[in-house]
């Protein structure tokens, strides 16, 4: 004999919390996917920077915490394993930074401040050049800004520990190629109202300047340069008939499909730890698992087979028999 016992109010009520906010990752979860898969080249490369952003907070937190709180110290070793740094030896035996630096972010402000230049940016070259050319100019102006790093590096001793990450060289070229291709355009500034492209970008090329009079940030700057004066040749070069983005065409087809495999893989863990999560008691002790609409109708078909296997047809309810005949229907 089979006995049952009620759940208390405030369990029912805590299962019943557990369960919306497992639901509320999964949407999240979902969204991310759809916008990743279905949006434009400029959401791609947004989602891609923010999670990395994501990822490497997670591991400052977990350093931090099982270190007592002495400081996410082992973060560095991870940053710079991803980071350029001046001198050979590091880019021979890490060649993944040319690429892996321009997606790095650790403070907020630096992540939020170039996905919104991105954006606001990308989008005008995104709408009259294509998608192709967004990823060109956003990965050839961030190796560009990180060879001119590098080669100031070699010369200006203050940089010869330091090591450097972010989009803001590949964003710059992505800034200076709108305003090279539309330079008259207006763009609206909070406080300031509307503004031309090419003094928006005029303005911040002045800023890395003068940022470099002053030794802060000094292989930063040179590297943001660098990525404006290669996006400014992008457009020009593609106007006289050279199209750059052929060069990396067959990157395009390899590896930022094999980012997106990471991306769903991270996503997939995410999701299959949010559903591990939701547990249901099932009777003489079988197995908790979740399933999915059609995994549950193809169960139920199945217990509804074996029982006419067993017991007989007429051994079947009301219910199981209108199952069974939908189910016919539907084959």
């Amino acid at each position: 004999m089979l006995a049952s016992k009620r759940l208390s109010p405030a369990v029912c009520k805590q299962k019943r919390q557990k369960n919306k906010e497992t639901a509320m990752l999964n949407s999240l979860l979902n969204d991310v996917k759809q916008q990743y898969r279905y949006g434009g080249m400029i959401t791609r490369l947004i989602i891609i920077n923010i999670a990395v952003f994501v990822l490497i907070n997670i591991l400052a937190l977990l350093f931090t915490l099982f270190s007592g709180f002495s400081g996410p110290r082992g973060v560095e070793s991870v940053m710079r394993f991803f980071s350029l740094e001046p001198g050979l030896w590091h880019q021979l035996t890490h060649p993944w930074v040319f690429i892996t630096n321009m997606f790095l972010h650790i403070g907020l402000w630096h992540l939020l401040f170039n996905m919104l230049m991105l954006y606001w940016f990308g989008r005008i070259v995104e709408n009259l050049l294509g998608s192709k050319h967004v990823l060109a100019i956003y990965l050839l102006s961030g190796l560009a800004g990180g060879l001119v790093y590098l080669i100031v590096g070699s010369f200006i001793p203050e940089l010869h520990n330091t090591y450097a990450y972010g989009a803001s060289a590949a964003v710059m070229g992505v800034v200076v190629a709108a305003a090279t291709l539309t330079p008259d355009s207006f763009m609206h500034l909070l406080l300031i109202g509307p503004v031309r492209l090419k003094y928006i970008a005029s303005a911040l090329i002045l800023l890395d300047l003068f940022s470099i009079g002053w030794m802060t940030n000094t292989g930063g700057h040179f590297a943001h340069i660098g990525g404006a004066l290669f996006g400014y040749s992008y457009i020009q070069e593609l106007r006289k008939g050279n199209d750059f983005s052929k060069l990396i065409d067959k990157l395009y087809d390899n590896s930022l499909i094999l980012l997106e495999k990471f991306l769903n893989f991270l996503l997939s863990v995410f999701e299959d730890s949010a559903e591990n999560s939701k547990t249901s008691h099932r009777v003489k002790g079988q197995h908790q698992r979740d399933l999915s609409e059609e995994e549950a109708y193809e169960e139920q078909l199945n217990t509804i087979l074996e029982k006419i296997k067993e017991h007989g047809y007429d051994s079947l309810s009301r219910e199981e028999k209108e199952f069974l005949f939908n189910a016919s229907k539907k084959k």
